[in-house]
């Protein structure tokens, strides 16, 4: 790909090219024999070259190509019609300028168009000089211009080619930033899961290191601290401290604590409003009931409903007390039996 300041070079090398070719056409206007059709075709000539050096968003518009076609092979009838009879080369400059507007719809996306624009003003600069005994010279003058068009049609090949694998090349870049980032993520989050476990798990191996028999109080702490490493794992986007805390406390009661995280095992955890209104219920709810089942989970499509807290205990009615006042929480009570459930609209 071209970069800018490269790409101006070349424009600022064009428009030299095509004002040093206006500048022949104005200081031979004295060979023609009529410089009105003269003056028109330079301003047509002039005209298509700027509609190609116009940069858009977009590649050139068809019929803007069309157009500049049309004024180039314009120009060439309005030139030739008042030269002398079979002598391109009394005017010189118009075959030569035909490569800019020519070229330029080339590059610009339109290969046909500019070739045959270029081929049909060269037909005609070659018919007018078989008239007389210039068509030789008629036929030196169009080659180079023709040619040069014909290159640009390969150079616009490249081009594209070269886009393409640049565009190639940049979504190659962006699936390696975004698998790089996903592994951070993953390392960052193996990294919390592994303070957890040392944070749950030191105070309990240490006391097993310093030789402290395993009683029942032990083996019960043991048996807590299984089930939070589980948590961390099952419910790993409804744990936070508080809700750690408040799960261990729970089953140290004797209440039966179920944390599942179903809304994607293998997706980054996203904090959103609905999850921390799910946490805080759920610890809520755990911290008011001291037997039975209290399960948390996050749904896998929360189209409805991003997570729920269902309480099955004796103390269902002390767990909705305690959720009261907290934003979103839509709460059924049954026989023995609470339903939290927070909405997918909180998310917004």
């Amino acid at each position: 790909m071209i970069g800018r300041p490269r790409l101006l070079l070349v424009v600022v090398a064009v428009v030299l090219y095509a004002l040093a070719h206006v500048v022949l056409a104005i200081t031979h206007d004295y060979k023609v024999a009529d410089p009105v059709p003269y003056y028109a075709g330079l301003v047509l000539m002039v005209g298509s070259c700027l509609a190609v050096l116009v940069r858009a968003p977009t590649g050139l518009a068809t019929p803007v190509a069309v157009g500049v076609v049309a004024a180039v092979v314009a120009a060439t009838l309005l030139v030739v019609v008042v030269l002398p009879e079979g002598r391109p080369s009394y005017a010189m400059w118009y075959p030569s300028l035909v490569a800019v507007p020519m070229g330029g719809v080339v590059l610009r996306g339109l290969p046909v168009l500019g070739v045959v624009g270029a081929a049909t003003s060269a037909a005609v600069t070659l018919w007018w000089s078989a008239l007389g005994p210039g068509w030789v010279e008629g036929l030196y003058r169009v080659t180079t211009p023709t040619a040069a068009v014909v290159v640009c049609v390969g150079v616009g090949v490249l081009m594209r080619r070269s886009r393409v694998d640049v565009d190639r090349a940049h979504a190659e870049r962006v699936v390696a930033s975004e698998f790089a980032a996903a592994v951070r993520v993953g390392d960052g989050e193996r990294a919390d899961r592994m303070a957890d476990v040392a944070r749950l798990a030191a105070p309990v191996l240490s006391r097993l290191a310093d030789g402290e028999t395993p009683g029942r109080r032990l083996v019960k702490e043991c048996r807590l601290l299984e089930s939070g490493l589980r948590d961390s794992i099952r419910g790993r986007g409804i744990v936070d401290a508080a809700v750690s805390a408040a799960a261990w406390a729970a089953r140290a009661r004797g209440v039966r604590v179920v944390l599942l995280d179903d809304a994607g095992h293998d997706a980054p955890v996203v904090d959103t409003p609905a999850r921390r209104a799910v946490r805080a219920a759920a610890a809520r709810s755990l911290e008011a009931v001291s037997s039975g089942v209290v399960t948390v989970r996050l749904v896998p499509q929360p189209d409805q409903a991003v997570g729920t807290v269902v309480v099955v205990s004796a103390d269902a009615a002390l767990a909705a007390r305690a959720v009261v006042g907290l934003s979103r929480v839509v709460v059924e009570v049954g026989d023995d039996e609470v339903v939290l459930t927070v909405p997918a609209g909180l998310n917004h």
